[in-house]
């Protein structure tokens, strides 16, 4: 009749392949869960003595700034305004006061977030 089969030769042990380092998950930002707002004392003063938002929104691009390490043009994004609790236009018109005032320059977009340079 039917022959029996020994799966036992057709079974392979089950092993997981190892990850070689460089494929490793590489952690950028630092392990506390908080993050240090900074930049320089006479911009944000000049920011701070324009509106308080525009202090705000100073410290957020500086802390984006810090993040990207030093590369520029920086995006501000709604999210990141969300985040910190900054509306949509509070934010457009701080951008505005800062840019008048020169401490920003601003490439505007149509239905884009705008590229902002730090002078």
């Amino acid at each position: 009749m039917s022959k029996a089969v020994d799966v036992a030769k057709y079974v392979r042990p089950a092993t997981m392949p190892e990850i070689p380092d460089a494929k490793k998950k590489i952690r950028i930002y630092p392990l506390w869960s908080h993050r240090f707002m900074s930049g320089p004392e006479t911009w944000l003063i000049t920011a701070h003595s324009i509106s308080p938002s525009a202090g705000w929104v100073g410290l957020i691009l500086w802390q984006q700034w810090r993040l990207n390490r030093g590369k520029q043009p920086l995006k501000l994004t709604g999210r990141t305004l969300r985040k910190f609790g900054v509306s949509k236009i509070s934010a457009r018109r701080a951008l505005k006061a800062l840019e008048k005032a020169g401490l920003i320059i601003m490439q505007r977009f149509k239905h884009r977030s705008p590229l902002i340079t730090i002078v």
